[in-house]
């Protein structure tokens, strides 16, 4: 592959990786390469960011947790779904054991403990999860390929409004940042086209139960919701269970986890008709997607689902950086190459826009199964980026599918 060419390039030698990548003139260190990792191992968010640690270690176990001449020391903490908890291990990581960079951070809260923080201290952060808009414009010195979370569904908002024809919709999301802005990023299309919200209802993140709100939906063209985590599972089941399909589609602005394998098998017939975008899918022909699939099963013992591949794509943009860098890892040179990243990951084509914000493509799919049988197809695909126009954020986008 691409990238295992190119480390034995940099292996070569260290002058010639100097001369053809550009690395910084100083000298560079030639001890290992000190990556602090903080993930959500336990509470709420505990299997996306098990994913996302189990993927980090399999692509540089791949590697022999070396790069670019260096050896890798990773050093993986668990966060605990607390962003008090990531305030602490941050610290522990960058005070205590000397990290050069931090990577990982499934929870998208954990970011605003952090954010001032990593600014004072300096230190990179490639993120797994993508960022509101606050936190996006907060300027911290934080990569996240995922990119804004509004950027990630605004498409979806447009592919209802023009494909789907839908002009009215009733919407139901987690009352959380980060759960507001991915259906933010839906209304926002889909209103920019002249669609109306008809009714807006949010739940505790904590909450189970949602047939609460389900009996109170009022009729629309489309029911549009959004859970995650434990409630991913409930959510779809009695959405079915209650009769809403009986009244209206039902779609999702991403799709939370319900369309990784281990969800939707026990979504079982509860997931079917639903269309949402995804950001990966096992279905996918991107480069060393199958190779990817058939390690980490045979590593973990089970399929990886959307957080272990948004792991996965962290790490290969970490090594595909420091390969440029030539093992340089200084504040500097991480920043330069993360800049420049333009390489294709399991996740389709990634760069990084100026303001670090990942750009690339959203993929939308529909659950056409029937009865007994789950199967997801792509019906649309566009490249989506989030611009930071003076205090908010603009998406810019193309249907290239």
């Amino acid at each position: 592959m691409k990238s295992k060419m190119l480390l034995v390039l940099v292996v070569l030698t260290l002058v010639a990786s100097t001369a053809v990548f550009g690395a910084c003139a100083a000298p560079v260190e030639e001890g290992p390469i000190k990556v602090g990792g903080l993930y959500s191992k336990t509470g709420f968010f505990a299997t996306g960011g098990e994913e996302a640690y189990r993927s980090t270690v399999l692509a540089f176990e791949q590697v022999g947790y070396e790069v670019a001449g260096r050896a890798i020391d990773f050093t993986a903490e668990d966060i605990a779904s607390d962003p008090t908890v990531a305030m602490d291990k941050a610290r522990k990581l960058i005070e205590t054991d000397k990290v050069s960079m931090i990577i990982g951070l499934t929870l998208t809260a954990g970011f605003d403990a952090i954010g001032p923080y990593i600014t004072k201290m300096n230190i990179p952060v490639l993120a797994t999860s993508g960022l509101t808009e606050r936190q996006a414009l907060a300027g911290w010195p934080v990569w996240a390929h995922s990119g804004s979370v509004g950027q990630s569904t605004f498409t979806t908002g447009l592919y209802a409004y023009d494909v789907l024809g839908y002009r009215k919709v009733s919407i139901l999301a987690h009352d959380a940042e980060f759960a507001r802005g991915y259906m933010g990023g839906f209304v926002d299309g889909f209103e920019s086209r002249g669609g109306e919200v008809i009714q807006e209802q949010y739940a505790p993140l904590d909450t189970l139960d949602f047939s609460p709100y389900i009996i109170k939906i009022e009729d629309a063209d489309a029911f549009v919701y959004y859970v995650i985590g434990m409630g991913v599972i409930p959510g779809a089941s009695q959405i079915r269970e209650l009769g809403l399909w009986d009244r209206m589609p039902v779609i999702m602005p991403t799709d939370g986890e319900l369309f990784d394998k281990p969800f939707l098998d026990a979504a079982g017939d509860a997931a079917l008709g639903i269309v949402t975008q995804v950001a990966w899918s096992p279905y996918w022909d991107t480069p060393g997607n199958p190779e990817y699939i058939a390690a980490y099963t045979e590593r973990w013992g089970v399929e990886p689902g959307v957080y272990a591949a948004k792991g996965y794509t962290s790490a290969q943009i970490f090594l595909n950086a420091i390969e440029r860098t030539g093992g340089d890892v200084s504040v500097e040179a991480l920043s330069k190459a993360f800049d420049e990243t333009d390489m294709d990951t399991i996740r389709g084509h990634i760069t990084f826009a100026t303001n670090r914000l990942g750009a690339g493509e959203n993929w939308i799919m529909k659950n056409v199964g029937t009865p007994g049988e789950n199967i997801l197809e792509e019906v649309a695909r566009y490249w989506a980026e989030a611009v930071i126009v003076g205090d908010h954020i603009e998406i810019e986008y193309d249907r290239i599918k």
